[in-house]
Order: structure tokens, then sequence, then C-alpha cells
């Protein structure tokens, strides 16, 4: 006989180190209003005590095997289905209790770039991504041109911001794959 309910399931991996099945909330703001998908996760009390680091054997306070920049992935789902929900990088760590981590998306990698200076006479949409964003694959509209465009002391993350601004053109990053149009 099938069972008349559902069994939430959640995994967060931090740094492909820490796992967590229990937290006590996340919120995820996935939107194309925003430039960058962004989650808070809240890491309840309980879990604020010495850990061992399966790796190497390590004991530390929890605190002390996080940092900012390390990637994590927050996945949910019903008997043990789990899909992802969330992938980015830690932006920020409060250090009282509980433990709030702040993450964003892919940009965060972006907005950490070095500053780039760059004019193009005649822009393509695609052209200027590539230029922006080289690691990359990008997924553009066909022969989107707008001009004249020059990037003055701007992180890559800065120059999507003025797409959006200037010509609204919207970015996004899923699965790995900068989109913009």
């Amino acid at each position: 006989m099938k069972a008349n309910y559902y069994n939430i399931c959640l995994r967060v991996t931090i740094a492909e180190i820490l796992e967590f099945y229990t937290v006590e909330s996340i919120s995820i703001l996935n939107s194309i209003d925003v430039i960058s998908d962004t989650a808070t996760v809240i890491i309840p009390r309980r879990f604020i005590q010495t850990l061992e680091n399966p790796k190497n054997g390590e004991k530390k306070n929890l605190i002390e095997f996080i940092k900012i920049g390390d990637k994590i992935k927050i996945e949910a789902g019903y008997d043990n289905e789990l899909n992802t929900e969330f992938e980015g990088y830690i932006t920020e760590i409060t250090d009282e209790t509980p433990i709030i981590l702040k993450c964003m998306d892919e940009m965060y990698k972006l907005k950490k770039m070095e500053k780039i200076n760059k004019l193009f006479p005649h822009a393509e949409l695609k052209k200027v991504l590539e230029f922006i964003a080289p690691n990359y694959k990008i997924e553009t509209p066909k022969e989107y041109s707008f001009g004249k465009f020059a990037i003055e002391n701007a992180t890559p993350y800065e120059v999507l911001q003025q797409l959006r601004t200037n010509y609204m053109i919207r970015s996004y990053f899923k699965d790995g794959i900068l989109h913009a149009g």
C-alpha cells in the first residue's frame, strides 16, 4: 500500500567537505528581476560544536571549517529524490549563533574578477560577454548589437549590471552557462 505522505529531504554541501541534512531555514531568491540568484542558510545552534573533518580527522569548530568563497550546493526533494535548488558560493558568514550563511550564484566569481577597460566601436552582445567572461560558455540571441560600448574600470559583474541598466539585457547563470538577452 502506498503511503499518503512524502518525506521531505534536504542536503546542504559546503566545500565538498561538510554535509547538513537539517537546517533551521533556507531562503532562495531566484528571479529575473535581480542580477544573481542568492540564498540564505541558517544553521541551527546544535550544529555549532566541534566537528571532525572527514578527510583528515582534524577537529575544529564549524565556523573554522567554512570560509567566504567556499562552494555551496543546496538540494531538496521528497523521499530521497533530491533536486539541486541552488549552487553558488558563500559570500558572508555571521559569527554569532545561529550561523547565517549568505550565498550568491556564479555571479560571485564575476564580481571578484579584476577590473577591466575596453572600448567596442560596434558592440555585439556575444563578443562583449566573451571578453568579460572568457572562461564561461555563453548563450545569447543571434546577432544582438548595440553600437558603441565602453567598459571603464569595471568588473565583469558591473558590466552585466551596466548592460541591464542601459540596454535592458538580462543575464543569469543556468547549469554553468551564462545566458543573456
